[in-house]
């Protein structure tokens, strides 16, 4: 690319500045105090969520985000259990394009139209498919929360002499990655997909909620999916737990009406 010098920028500048006086000085005086005035009212008119055609248009339409997000993958697990010294941990970097999936529904306004409630699906997923199945290992994540909630290993094989064991067993095949013969020790080897969408724990035969975690709604492939849920009650929010009544889902926002300056605003917790 050719490089602009400086003299030619400012030049450029100037006549910018020098067309926009001239398109200005040339109007009436009137003109000029009225348009910001309609400017400011249009903005508002299109930006007030105060019927249910604008947010309809808006935050009710299906809408979807991608983006990248990188992972890092340890490629030195065995040589961290096995090697003297312990060398530092080395990873692999993976970027994937990502995408965030979104619809509002449920719309609500209240009686003085200053606020509005609805309800939001939303998921996140990968661009490409194949990409799920992309294997990494990481930390195992719930081992620790296991340590951790029983106050270590010594204290677990008092507490549970079963998941001893088997963390035990699993200890005792360390493969060339770093995990174990039940894929349950320190190290973990996993697909996109389990880390996204949770997995069963073959340690404890639990669904693996620190992965769950990463996708709220992870039961839930559409919008009605979700709402057939709510209204049945079924419906689960957050690491598994029972929805009450699609509270988790649902947010209060302000509506901007008469008071611009609060669109986009949460609004009172109903």
């Amino acid at each position: 690319l050719r490089s602009v010098s400086p003299r030619r920028t400012r030049c450029c500048q100037f006549m910018v500045v020098s067309a926009l006086l001239n398109l200005f000085v040339g109007m009436p005086v009137a003109l000029l105090v009225v348009l910001p005035n309609n400017f400011a009212q249009i903005v508002e008119m299109l930006t007030v969520m105060d019927t249910f055609e604008k947010w309809n248009a808006t935050a009710g339409q299906p809408g979807s985000m991608p983006f990248k997000h990188c992972f890092f993958n340890l490629t030195n697990g065995h040589a961290l259990l096995t090697a003297t010294p312990t060398p530092v941990p080395a990873f692999e970097e993976v970027c994937v394009e990502l995408k965030i999936e979104a619809q509002s529904f449920d719309f609500e306004l209240s009686d003085d139209e200053s606020e509005y409630t609805s309800k939001t699906w939303s998921r996140m997923g990968v661009v490409n498919p194949y990409d799920w199945n992309l294997e990494f290992v990481t930390l195992n994540p719930n081992l620790l929360a296991l340590l951790a909630s029983v106050g270590g290993e010594t204290a677990l094989s008092y507490a549970v002499p079963s998941l001893y064991g088997a963390l035990q067993m699993d200890a005792a095949v360390i493969k060339a990655d770093g995990t174990g013969a039940l894929n349950e020790g320190l190290f973990v080897r996993h697909t996109l997909h389990e880390i996204f969408r949770g997995y069963t724990s073959a340690l404890t035969m639990q669904p693996a909620l620190p992965a769950s975690a990463m996708n709220i709604y992870l039961g839930y492939e559409s919008r009605a999916d979700l709402e057939a849920a709510i209204a049945d009650g079924t419906a689960v929010g957050l690491m598994g737990a029972p929805s009450d009544g699609g509270r988790e889902f649902t947010t209060t926002m302000k509506t901007g009406k008469g008071r611009p300056k609060d669109i986009g605003r949460l609004g009172a917790i109903k």
